[in-house]
């Protein structure tokens, strides 16, 4: 898969059901605006294994227009999942933190805070 650019490699290997964050994480410091499309997809796959590495993938962007996809993930009710997808939500609110995304992160911790008490 070296031929295909960066994006055609994420999402290959998102179609074909084989994920890791090593793969994943090529999209970090570009902020890949298709990338990004094509994890945000991800994240609502009918596999619990894609969905993970996306949500996880999109919390290690930082991509401030992720909030939605990573609190919507983080309220399903399988307990694993729930755990994974708060982490990665707490994941991505300190990277916004650190990007002075302020806002968008106080709406993660206080969606959590919310929903966990």
């Amino acid at each position: 898969m070296k031929r295909l650019s960066p994006e055609g490699r994420t999402v290959a290997m998102l179609l074909g059901g084989v994920v890791t964050m090593g793969a994943l994480a090529w999209a970090e410091p570009k902020r890949d605006t298709k990338a990004v499309a094509a994890l945000k997809s991800a994240a609502g796959d009918a596999d619990r294994n894609i969905r993970l590495a996306a949500i996880w993938a999109l919390a290690n962007i930082g991509d401030a227009g992720s909030v939605d996809v990573l609190i919507k993930a983080a309220d399903t009710q399988d307990p694993y999942e729930r755990i994974k997808a708060t982490q990665a939500c707490l994941l991505l609110a300190e990277k916004l933190l650190g990007s002075n995304y302020k806002t968008e992160a106080a709406r993660i911790y206080t969606y959590l805070r919310n929903s966990r008490t």
